[in-house]
Order: structure tokens, then C-alpha cells, then sequence
């Protein structure tokens, strides 16, 4: 089985790269891409497992809107993609 992973540089996507290691191949989507793949053709994986998101905000400098832009709207655009 191969899956594309977004948010695998978070907690969760870390700890599930280090389970999958041996289980499954994978390709990671960042926020630089997909490792030089482009996202307009056809991605070869069995499942898609999204991650990333916008969860803290330490500085206090982003509004409810960007959350919204970043964990709902971007989300769609992935799943369009995938």
C-alpha cells in the first residue's frame, strides 16, 4: 500500500511515519509540495492521510479566519487534488 501523508513534520505525522516504516511506502506533502511531484497530475497512492493544520498560535497573531482558511478551505483544495 502507498500513502500521501500532509502534516507529517507535526506530533501525530511523526509518530505515524515511525509506525508505517516498514509497513507501507509514502509520500509526504509539505508545505514546499509533494517532494517535486506536481500536484496537477495524477498522484499514484491507495489512501490519503491528512494532517497538517494551523493548532497553535503562541504568538497570538493570527485571527479565526486564518484558521478557517488554513484547516477547512485548504483541506478541500487537497482533497480535489488527491
Amino acid at each position: 500500500m502507498k500513502a500521501l501523508i500532509s502534516g507529517a513534520s507535526g506530533f501525530v505525522g511523526q509518530n505515524l511515519l515511525k509506525t508505517l516504516a516498514n509497513k507501507v511506502t509514502f509520500e509526504i506533502l509539505n508545505r514546499q509540495g509533494l517532494n517535486g511531484i506536481n500536484p496537477s497530475t495524477e498522484i499514484d497512492a491507495d489512501v490519503f492521510i491528512h494532517l497538517a493544520g494551523k493548532a497553535h498560535d503562541l504568538l497570538e497573531v493570527s485571527n479565526s479566519d486564518e484558521y478557517y482558511q488554513v484547516n477547512f478551505e485548504l483541506t478541500k483544495i487537497f482533497m480535489i487534488v488527491f
